[in-house]
């Protein structure tokens, strides 16, 4: 409980402080929902070991820390950045 409160209110207290930094809000583009989708997808492949109780082992270890420099290349790639 105290993660996930924790997590919820520093996503709120930066939203709020970057609206009050820059006086408008933010605007979601296709750069923005193509994070949340890769950062969603790779939620859900950790939170399905961790409710299956499955160790992670060297290969899935390896697979999730090479897919964020995949998504960044993929990012950089076609959004500019």
């Amino acid at each position: 409980g105290n993660i996930l409160g924790s997590n919820i209110f520093n996503i709120f207290l930066v939203l709020a402080a970057t609206i009050l930094v820059f006086g408008r809000p933010v605007a979601f583009s296709a750069s923005n929902y193509f994070d949340f989708i890769a950062v969603s997808l790779l939620s859900l492949l950790l939170a399905a070991y961790l409710l299956l109780r499955q160790k992670i082992g060297r290969f899935a270890g390896l697979c999730l820390l090479t897919t964020y420099p995949a998504i960044l290349g993929a990012r950089i790639a076609f959004f500019n950045v």
